[in-house]
This record gives C-alpha cells, sequence and structure tokens, in this order.
C-alpha cells in the first residue's frame, strides 16, 4: 500500500537510504527562472500597481518587509529577474508554448507592463544597495 500524506491525497517524498530524510524535491526550470518573479507578483494581487519612480506602491513594501526579514537574498534574484522579463517579454511562439510567465492583471496597458516592471527592478535594487527595508511591523497586506 503506498504512503499517503496526511491529508491523503498525496504520496509521501521516498525516504532517503542514508540519511533517512525525506528526498529534496527538484526545482522546475520555470521556479528557477520566476520564482521571485512570481513571488513580487503575488504581492499585488488585489493590490494597486501604483508604483512611481519616487515611490514604492504598498504591495512592494509589503514583499520587501516580509523578504528582506526572511531571505535577504532573493531581493537580488528578484531584481535580476524582473529586468531580464521585462527586457525579454514572451513573443506569440513563446506565449503558444506556454515557456513564459504570465503576469497577472495589473490594470495597466501591456505597453506599460515592460517599464513597470523596470520601475519595480529599481526599487528593489535602491533598497539593496542603500538598505532601505520596511521596518518589521504586523502584516499589512495578505501576502504577508
Amino acid at each position: 500500500m503506498p504512503l499517503r500524506s496526511v491529508s491523503g491525497k498525496g504520496r509521501v517524498p521516498p525516504l532517503s537510504r542514508r540519511s533517512g530524510r525525506a528526498k529534496k524535491a527538484k526545482r522546475l526550470p520555470r521556479d528557477r527562472r520566476y520564482g521571485e518573479l512570481d513571488q513580487v507578483m503575488r504581492a499585488y494581487l488585489g493590490q494597486p500597481a501604483d508604483d512611481t519612480p519616487e515611490r514604492r506602491s504598498r504591495a512592494l513594501d509589503a514583499y520587501l518587509r516580509h523578504t528582506w526579514h526572511t531571505r535577504p537574498a532573493a531581493v537580488a534574484e528578484a531584481e535580476r529577474q524582473l529586468r531580464a522579463y521585462s527586457r525579454n517579454p514572451p513573443g506569440r511562439i513563446r506565449q503558444k508554448l506556454g515557456e513564459f510567465y504570465s503576469i497577472p492583471d495589473t490594470g495597466k496597458p501591456q505597453s506599460d507592463i515592460g517599464d513597470w516592471l523596470m520601475v519595480l527592478a529599481d526599487h528593489l535594487k535602491r533598497s539593496i544597495e542603500e538598505g532601505d527595508v520596511p521596518e518589521p511591523s504586523r502584516p499589512q497586506t495578505h501576502w504577508e
């Protein structure tokens, strides 16, 4: 009889023979390519995408507040992924093949998405270089 998870729906990962611990799951190529971009976009769900070059939005502050204090290296990775995606947005062929991350609806016209992603990347870079980090506080958005 196969092992089941606590919920009874899935399999429990096989144990390593040497250590007795569960094997680490392999990351999907999509996760390596867009994992932190996805986290930034999830912070914007239900929040306005009203970032300007001078001011961060409430959603980006929430992402920074949470990520700086739990996974600080992820902020630099998010900046890199935002820049890469804005420079090379998906074309028609990549969309048909499903080889891209789909940016959720932000309320911005499609032509402005690349510029908005660069503004987000600039804010993350400034946060890294200047140490501009929101103070820890109780959660301000649903994402936190």
